[in-house]
Parts: C-alpha cells; structure tokens; sequence
C-alpha cells in the first residue's frame, strides 16, 4: 500500500524564485457553465456546458528576517497589477502550474504574540495545468 505524502514535501516557485516559510496553499477550480433547451421534439431535455474555467486559490506564508525573495515577488505583482508564473508543488504528487496569474488580494498580519504572516490570494489568467 502507498504511503500518504507528507504536507511539508513539495516547493513553491514564484516568478521563478524558490519561495520560503510558506505554510499552506490551496487551489479551486472555478467554472461557469451554460445550460441550453429545451427544445422542441427533444422531451424538455436540457443541456449544459461548460463556458469558461479558471483556477483560483490562496497562499500563506510567515515572513522570516530579511523577507523571502519569493514573497516579495507576490507583493510586487499585487502592487504593480502584473502577471507572476506560479508552480505549486507537491513532491511525488500533483503540480498546479500557472504561467500567468495574478494577485487579487494580500493580507500582511503582525500579531506581539507571533511571527508576521502574509497571505495571498491568486487567479489564474489564461491557461493552467494540474498534473
């Protein structure tokens, strides 16, 4: 029997750049879909199809002493309205690839009890693999 992958085995690539202390990420796939009919002769049947798709999703990070190169590319494309190469990785499993995305929210949090965190939310914008 296969052994489960472990959380914390993969990589985070950000424009290219190898992105550090992040904690967690998730991806959805969001579609919009198109329902045709009924028509006449064909017994009130109806039928669906998909329009549009698009990958959307979420990252969080705590920032280390110094920032991460990685993160601070997220904070540019969010800033600057630009599109940023993400590769989400997870060792011996799936690879979420997004050759052009970009940032449609951040949250920088600061708490005196914790360390400062980042989060970041993402779109995909034209094409995406999951593989």
């Amino acid at each position: 029997m296969a052994q489960p992958i472990k959380g914390y085995e993969g990589t985070v690539t950000i424009a290219g750049i190898a992105a550090a202390f992040v904690t967690d990420w998730q991806v959805q796939l969001d579609t919009e879909q198109q329902t045709e009919g009924p028509f006449i002769g064909d017994n009130g049947v109806l039928y669906t199809y998909t329009t549009s798709r698009k990958l959307t999703g979420s990252l969080n990070a705590t920032v280390p002493v110094g920032k991460d190169p990685g993160q601070t590319a997220l904070l540019s494309g969010a800033l600057n309205s630009s599109l940023i190469t993400m590769a989400l990785v997870s060792t011996g499993g799936y690879t979420v690839t997004i050759p052009s995305g970009s940032v449609t929210k951040f949250t920088l949090k600061q708490e005196a009890k914790g360390s400062i965190g980042l989060s970041f939310d993402f779109s995909s914008s034209g094409t995406f693999s999951v593989v």
